[in-house]
């Protein structure tokens, strides 16, 4: 079985179909999680990391506009509330460590981060899927969802 499942998640990474990709995508966050947030000596935060980070080639347009969204200021409250909450869950998920003498495994907190950031990717490229395919590759014309002549 799960053999079966972390096969599915490459196969729907590699299917053409920006559904299957974000399904296969949302998966990877699921399995990655998981397994980081696995009691010692199963966890292997680190590895969901390093993971996590090459699936921006899945969705490279939501991701640059994901990204550019957490280093600037809030534009709405509710921007500035999921920004409050997205940080105070990841100091609380520091406290899932259970590695013996290791007092916080950083590796949990930026999972539980890069896990939030994830998510904003798949609802902006559910969004601006569209737009993005018809501007080209990124760099020519995709920027914030906005296709320029």
């Amino acid at each position: 079985m799960t053999i079966i499942g972390e096969m599915s998640i490459g196969v729907l990474l590699l299917l053409p179909s920006r559904p299957m990709r974000r399904a296969g995508f949302v998966l990877s966050n699921m399995l990655h999680y998981a397994i980081c947030i696995t009691p010692h000596p199963n966890a292997v935060p680190l590895f969901g990391v390093f993971c996590y980070t090459r699936l921006f080639f899945v969705m490279p347009e939501a991701w640059t506009v994901a990204l550019a969204e957490v280093v600037s200021a809030p534009r709405t409250s509710s921007g500035l509330a999921f920004r409050v909450a997205s940080v105070a869950l990841a100091a609380w998920s520091a406290s899932l460590t259970s590695d013996p003498g290791i007092v916080i495994n950083w590796g949990i907190p930026a999972q539980t981060i890069l896990c939030l950031i994830g998510a904003r990717v798949v609802l902006l490229d559910m969004r601006h899927a569209a737009a993005w395919a018809e501007a080209g590759p990124i760099g020519l014309g995709a920027v914030g969802g906005v296709a320029r002549p």
